[in-house]
């Protein structure tokens, strides 16, 4: 039986080719953009009898799904941001921290995987060494590589014999389009 909704000549081709169809729908519905980038986000609560207990267990966690929660350096000099759109947003906290804490899951309780420090959850979902930061510095690269542009060709500019001085951008491009021989 094909889930409620969905298209049974897809399902049909999709079984040809030997791709599981299930029966049900995880997801009844699209939801709007959250304008961070990277996939959906996973939260881990943890809970044991030692704090040392639980410790090892979000570390462990960390270990093992570093290379999906972990971003990508973007390319090009100078620029330390991080691509995070082909990473998966972990968050874990501990049961024990959000009872006690007064504001509950709305107080720093979370940690990001690969983070060091609790903040709250929309502070922990936030990577503000993502995007934001890239267009920042991807903009000041811009600025220094014309800066250098700049000063390569003001070390090239001819100078007047007479007098010393540089030649004019006009008096340039005339000398450019009309060389002496």
């Amino acid at each position: 039986m094909v889930a409620p909704k969905a298209d049974k000549a897809k399902a049909h081709a999709a079984r040809r080719h030997g791709v599981a169809v299930h029966d049900f729908r995880l997801w009844s519905r699209i939801y709007p953009p959250t304008g961070r980038e990277g996939y959906v986000p996973f939260a881990f609560v943890f809970t044991g009898r030692t704090k040392a207990q639980r410790a090892s267990r979000m570390r462990r966690l960390e270990q093992a799904a570093r290379s999906y929660f972990a971003g990508t350096q973007y390319a090009g000099g100078g620029i330390t941001a991080v691509d995070y759109h082909q990473a998966v947003p972990v968050v874990v906290t501990e049961l024990e921290r959000i009872t006690a804490d007064p504001k509950g899951a709305a107080g720093k309780v979370w940690r990001r995987l690969g983070r060091d420090e609790w903040q709250t959850l929309t502070d922990a979902l936030d990577n503000p060494d993502g995007d934001r930061l890239y267009v920042v510095q991807a903009e000041q690269a811009r600025k220094r590589q014309k800066e250098r542009e700049a000063a390569a060709r003001e070390a090239q500019r001819p100078v007047r014999r007479r007098c010393g001085m540089k030649f004019t951008d006009d008096r340039w491009q005339t000398v450019h389009l009309f060389p002496t021989q």
